[in-house]
């Protein structure tokens, strides 16, 4: 059995072990305005629901690699009751999605680099939606936990957005095996798909 002291790791290398550990992990397609209008889109796989009375989310925002300033989500995201969308990606979107990736300059939009469509008929927030994300979750800043260089921002879901083939009106379930999501894996730049499922009954 290898082990592991984080404390004597080098720069980076706890990153990597534990990135590669936790998989897969569900991306959050986030959308932000900024004081000056612009519209900001980057992924987020540090990210998952966590509790449901309220529902909440958070999101892990690390500093920018280069600069080591705030992302432009991290700023944008540094106020509470700060308005943002979190969409889930599915396959058709990966492309997009990855473009958004890229730390653009202050004042470009990733919606533009990636030909994005932002969409502003959001109800609880002023900030857009991407178009073709197949969900979105309309979101507030709740709370804000720094921990060293780690940003963890704690959101209330608000509202939800939902493509009309994704609902079953009958059963009011959401089809998730016709989403198509994908999840964050190891290493540089691999995704999971989740068409592969399996079910167990949970024990009474």
């Amino acid at each position: 059995m290898k082990r592991f002291d984080l404390s004597e790791l080098s720069a980076g290398e706890p990153y990597k072990l534990l990135a590669s550990l936790v998989v897969p992990r569900p991306i959050a397609w986030v959308s932000t305005v900024a004081d000056t209008g612009v519209v900001n889109i980057a992924p987020y796989s540090f990210f998952n629901l966590l509790g449901s009375d309220p529902p909440i989310v958070a999101l892990g925002i690390a500093p920018a690699k280069r600069t080591g300033e705030p992302k432009d989500t991290g700023h944008n995201l540094g106020a509470i009751g700060a308005g943002f969308v979190v969409h889930l990606v599915d396959e058709a979107s990966a492309e997009a999605m990855n473009q958004t990736a890229a730390e653009l300059p202050a004042g470009e939009s990733e919606a533009e680099r990636a030909n994005l469509e932002p969409v502003y008929d959001t109800v609880t927030v002023a900030v857009p939606r991407i178009a073709s994300a197949p969900a979105a979750l309309e979101c507030r800043v709740a709370e804000i936990v720094c921990v060293g260089n780690n940003r963890v921002v704690i959101g209330e879901v608000l509202f939800v957005h939902l493509q009309d083939r994704l609902w079953d009106d009958e059963t009011r379930r959401v089809r998730t095996e016709e989403a198509h999501f994908i999840g964050r894996m190891h290493g540089g730049g691999f995704y999971t798909r989740t068409g592969d499922l399996f079910a167990l009954e949970r024990p009474r």
